[in-house]
């Protein structure tokens, strides 16, 4: 983004480029962090004030310009299961938790493992789904995988449980 001019009291600076580095916006906590880098020439001497002021004008003009999105944490899950718990192990992973399944691996004859892509917020309880689906016998694993974008029916949940709390 580029803002062409910042006019302080003392004189007039010219921006030449403000650009947004990195900005994240937690919405649930209501946290701005944002990282600018910012190129300025001029005329005239001035002072560290009227810098200042005219930073931080471009930065107000840059946050407003600027698109937010909110962000998820997203899981890596492996589950290892019966051949014969397979089919509700799938199920309840891409209609319960929302999750895109991968593969399913043949570790046995017996036993698969599934690998999917699951929202960390869907995971709760997962134990004790698992164990009804398996009855007692698959275990699952799960790492961090990357951040997704949360889709607009999601925000609009989280937006009213927010909402409730306040």
């Amino acid at each position: 983004m580029t803002v062409p001019m910042c006019n302080s009291s003392s004189s007039t600076f010219y921006i030449i480029m403000i650009t947004l580095l990195s900005c994240s916006f937690v919405f649930l906590k209501r946290h701005l962090s944002c990282g600018l880098q910012v190129s300025i020439s001029h005329d005239v001497e001035t002072s560290a004030s009227a810098v200042t002021t005219c930073v931080a004008e471009a930065c107000r003009k840059a946050i407003k310009a600027a698109t937010t999105e909110v962000l998820q944490p997203v899981m890596s899950l492996e589950v290892a299961v019966e051949d014969r718990d397979v089919g509700g192990v799938l199920t309840d992973i891409s209609s319960e938790r929302r999750g895109r399944v991968r593969e399913v691996e043949m570790k046995s004859e017996l036993e698969r493992n599934v690998v999917a892509e699951v929202p960390l917020a869907t995971m709760i309880g997962y134990a004790s789904a698992l164990r009804s689906v398996t009855s007692g016998r698959g275990n699952f694993s799960m790492e961090f995988s990357h951040y997704a974008l949360v889709t607009t029916s999601e925000l609009e949940t989280i937006k009213a449980q927010q909402a409730q709390t306040d």
